[in-house]
């Protein structure tokens, strides 16, 4: 990878949501190598809560969570902005 982009990528903080433990364990490290910073949850209100808290750079999210799905997330998270 261009040495230009992993040192942007090094400034980053990512907010990730996924209710798979196993899943979101293995994304997180794996993001975790490129990223300055990884904020790993469960659920769509854990994310929402994170989001408020950290102000994250990028988002990713899982669609089918529990308690707030990934895109009534996304909804309240960018109203906010």
């Amino acid at each position: 990878m261009d040495e230009i982009v992993l040192a942007k990528l090094k400034t980053l903080t990512v907010l990730y949501a996924e209710d798979e433990d196993r899943i979101r364990r293995k994304i997180s490290d794996s993001l975790e190598y490129y990223v300055k910073k990884v904020i790993s949850v469960s659920n769509g209100e854990e994310a929402l809560s994170a989001f408020n808290e950290n102000k994250p750079d990028i988002i990713l999210t899982d669609i089918i969570m529990p308690y707030m799905d990934g895109l009534e997330f996304v909804k309240k998270s960018t109203k906010k902005r």
